[in-house]
């Protein structure tokens, strides 16, 4: 990994179920590209129509952990954050509940 931070910081890969993506290896840039709203994080919306049928199988028991709040962009990202959910929410969570983040993602 040092190696790619010097020489390549920005690079394209093929996934083992080869797919494309790239890989960002300085936290300068991964932090640019999650604040810059160019880029989507919400991966449901960058997909083609045919593409959700292909996803790997995932028990349903881990399913809501598919959407999650740094994944999702506005408006859902923002509705979540006025509902008090934020990076320090772990602190305070014990007021909301268990079970509460998730079921407001839906």
């Amino acid at each position: 990994m040092p190696g790619l931070r010097t020489e390549a910081p920005v690079y394209r890969t093929t996934l083992p179920d080869k797919q494309k993506a790239w890989l960002i290896t300085r936290y300068a840039d991964v932090l640019s590209v999650l604040k810059d709203e160019r880029f989507g994080k919400d991966r449901t919306k960058a997909q083609t129509r045919a593409e959700p049928g292909k996803q790997p199988w995932v028990p349903n028991m881990f399913k809501p952990l598919l959407r999650n709040m740094p994944d999702l962009d506005p408006p859902d990202h923002t509705r979540l954050r006025a509902r008090g959910f934020s990076p320090d929410s772990h602190r305070t969570g014990p007021r909301y509940g268990w079970g509460r983040p998730a079921r407001a993602l839906r």
